[in-house]
């Protein structure tokens, strides 16, 4: 072992030219030879002590590392010094010194640094992609964190995260998670910075791509709700962006946007009542009270003049599509508690129907069921209770009632839907209209929502006049493929649509004012025969789960889903 010696220390420069000392080859990456002397780079390293002295090895390979490098690592170990260091060896030269366990010398690399990171008064890309840079990669590589501490406090002194971030996340699929990592680190509270440049990238990548990874990656562990504070606007155009990625990230959007939603409002310093917990007689407090309560003290209060509490579950209002027809199973999340998903019915800008909420509803109880038993349908909560709290919902959303035609219809769970039904048998609020046949299908009906299909529907609007256009009025309804089993619906506007002069299209007809269900019949426990609504949301989800397909054919008629139709909204 090499005796002591207080290093750094000056054994002279000379000496590097000396053959006769320098009995020890450092071979490099570049292939090059450095020579020294294993005495003095033995008082400067112990790692290198133990190689010569215990192992007596004559070479050491730094095959990682530079010749300009090492020559500056073995000019240092002789003189005492680091002056020679430059940003091009500074890296280098860093992790010799720690590698080895030159002590002095990983302070004075670190000393470097921060003199370079105090030189720099006017921010430029360059000088700071130099410090985040090599602060990453001793972070990485060495586990320290002091120089990128330094890296990012200059960023942040000048106010500068945006511009950096505008260049760095140029290239950014080819960030390792680490470096996101400190990218979202540095953004800090202001998340706003990175989104207004996700957001660029996105509008040309969502559409052309799909979503990248590193995108999924900083949107999934960012904490977006600090941009909602900061810039609803943008928060809002991202989800709008994002919803016009492909049918299986859905939900993974709707996960994303309900995580931040919820992280928004616990965050505001003065939290409005929960809606979990809330006073207001038609929200009870719990999925467990839901059950338990008295239908009785439900009816009593359905007329209570008191203000509903603002919900937290709140959702951003969602930018509609044009002439898609609404269908809540390919953004609705099933794992919702009942309490959830009556909070999110209250303010939801998606449901702004009371027969999208009976979609909404009427679905998730189907799923629960039918995932719990294959003989048993029963509502997870009392009917009583579930129309007391529908007719709340209905009132508060000032939604108008159904038509005094859906009367004789059950749904949500078995239960009659006439308590949500006018009672003048004039009203028509909504018409049933049916495909009279399939234009580009062989296959019929339900099926052929599964396939590439376009349906015929004769409709006259009755805001249109009198009409002298050949052929009929109606409109045409196509099926748009979904990575998902249940394809989604649009209204054709076009003209080429139209071009076979059988009916006509007329602008009056809109497909946000289209409903699809299944009429179809359930057998009673008499043999009677009960007419039902399903909702195509709900239909979708049992095409996606054959086992439940198959529970649900054992206690209901197979013509329950051999035809489909369109509630209209007049």
């Amino acid at each position: 072992m090499a005796p002591k010696v207080t290093v750094p220390m000056d054994f002279g420069r000379h000496l590097l030219r000396s053959p006769t000392h320098n009995n020890l080859t450092l071979n490099t990456k570049d292939g090059q030879e450095v020579t020294a002397s294993s005495v003095i780079l033995s008082f400067n390293s112990p790692v290198i002590d133990h190689m010569t002295t215990t192992l007596h090895m004559t070479s050491v390979d730094m095959l990682e590392f530079s010749e300009a490098a090492v020559r500056i690592f073995v000019e240092s170990a002789y003189s005492g010094t680091a002056d020679e260091i430059t940003r091009e060896t500074f890296r280098d030269l860093n992790k010799m010194s720690s590698v080895f366990k030159v002590e002095w010398l990983v302070e004075k690399c670190a000393q470097y640094f921060s003199d370079l990171s105090e030189a720099v008064k006017v921010p430029t890309y360059t000088d700071l992609l130099f410090l985040f840079e090599e602060g990453a990669y001793v972070y990485e590589n060495l586990k320290r964190k002091n120089l990128l501490e330094i890296g990012m406090k200059k960023i942040q002194s000048f106010s500068w995260k945006s511009q950096f971030f505008e260049e760095y996340l140029i290239k950014a699929e080819r960030l390792s998670i680490l470096k996101l990592d400190l990218v979202i680190e540095l953004a800090g509270n202001d998340v706003e910075s990175v989104v207004q440049i996700l957001s660029r990238q996105l509008s040309d990548l969502v559409l052309n791509q799909g979503l990248p990874t590193y995108c999924e990656y900083l949107l999934e562990n960012s904490d977006l709700s600090l941009c909602r504070q900061s810039n609803k606007l943008l928060f809002d155009e991202l989800f709008d962006m994002l919803d016009n990625l492909p049918d299986e990230k859905m939900r993974w959007t709707y996960g994303l946007l309900k995580k931040n939603s919820k992280k928004n409002v616990q965050k505001c310093d003065e939290p409005t009542p929960l809606l979990a917990v809330s006073t207001h007689p038609l929200i009870p407090s719990n999925e467990g009270d839901i059950m338990k309560e008295n239908s009785k003290n439900n009816s009593e209060n359905r007329d209570d003049p008191r203000p509903r509490p603002v919900s937290t579950f709140s959702l951003i209002p969602r930018k509609k599509k044009p002439n898609m027809i609404p269908n809540l199973y390919h953004s609705f999340d099933m794992d919702m508690s009942f309490d959830e998903v009556y909070q999110w019915l209250l303010i939801s800008d998606e449901v702004d129907s009371i027969i999208l909420a009976i979609e909404a509803i009427s679905t998730w109880n189907w799923y629960r069921c039918f995932k719990k038993s294959a003989t048993t349908v029963k509502f997870d909560v009392d009917l009583e209770v579930l129309q007391g709290m529908m007719e709340g919902l209905r009132s508060i959303r000032g939604w108008c009632k159904l038509p005094h035609s859906f009367s004789s219809y059950h749904c949500l769970g078995g239960g009659s839907l006439s308590y949500l039904c006018s009672s003048s048998r004039e009203e028509t609020t909504y018409l049933y209209l049916t495909p009279e046949l399939s234009l580009t299908s062989e296959k019929q009906g339900m099926e052929a929502l599964r396939s590439s299909t376009k349906f015929m529907f004769r409709f006259k609007h009755p805001a249109v006049g009198s009409c002298d256009l050949p052929g009929q009025c109606g409109f045409i309804l196509e099926t748009v493929r979904s990575s998902l089993s249940l394809w989604k619906l649009r209204l054709c506007t076009k003209e080429d649509d139209y071009a076979s002069g059988r009916i006509h299209f007329h602008n009056e007809i809109r497909a946000e004012n289209m409903h699809v269900f299944v009429r179809g019949v359930q057998v009673g426990l008499t043999t009677s025969i009960i007419p039902v609504l399903y909702p195509l949301t709900w239909l979708g989800f049992l095409w996606n789960e054959k086992e439940i397909l198959e529970k649900l054919i054992n206690w209901t008629r197979s013509s329950s889903f051999r035809s489909f139709g369109v509630f209209y909204k007049v």
